[in-house]
């Protein structure tokens, strides 16, 4: 499996403490791709225990251990275990810490990419997981999460672009950061006859 390759290429170049105790628990879980199948809810929880435990040093190899697993899982990596995964990264976003949101949000882009096809179905659910990145106080946070939404949004078939955004638009009452995107529904709905994919990332970024 990719995932076994990324883990080995990262065993040779961290030997942090923190990055050897994730190879080791990790490693029993990926020696095949039927194993990656079969643990892939396990690994999506062993992998947000050891981000939530603060592994600085450990983040770039897990992230694209993340990625390497969406590589290996395509459409069996979506809805679980990207969900939860992303919730957890959205949990964790730290601004005050540049590299870590670049290597973040590097991730998110890879995994919209490797699942373009299940996301496209229904972009309502993407947007309520990135809805706390969009609506977040800082403002280089929400650029990081709309540039990274509009992804999807640039692949979206034109002449279902209006249906998608208005779907979204009803989505964003139930947001997990009801408050910030109220506010982006209110801007983007007052545009919404020329609204397409850049503007409504703009929209979404103006949010605050």
């Amino acid at each position: 499996p990719f995932t076994l390759q990324t883990l080995d290429k990262w065993r040779e170049l961290n030997l942090t403490a923190q990055f050897v105790v994730f190879a080791r628990e990790v490693q029993p879980l990926i020696r095949s791709l039927p194993l990656v199948l079969r643990n892939r809810d396990a690994l999506a929880e062993l992998i947000s225990r050891h981000l939530r435990s603060g592994s600085a040093n450990a983040l770039a190899p897990i992230l694209e251990i993340v990625s390497a697993l969406a590589v290996d899982l395509r459409s069996e990596f979506y809805p679980s275990p990207f969900e939860p995964l992303v919730r957890t990264l959205a949990e964790l976003l730290d601004p005050a810490d540049t590299d870590a949101l670049e290597l973040t949000f590097q991730t998110l882009c890879y995994l919209f990419k490797y699942l373009l096809r299940p996301l496209l179905v229904d972009l309502t659910r993407p947007f309520r997981l990135l809805a706390p990145m969009l609506g977040h106080a800082k403002q280089h946070v929400r650029r990081f999460a709309a540039d990274s939404f509009g992804y999807l949004l640039r692949k979206c078939p034109a002449d279902a672009l209006d249906s998608v955004l208005g779907h979204m638009l009803d989505a964003a009452a139930d947001a997990a950061d009801a408050a910030a995107v109220a506010r982006a529904s209110d801007v983007a709905l007052g545009k919404r006859g020329t609204a397409s994919a850049p503007a409504t990332v703009a929209l979404v970024d103006g949010v605050g």
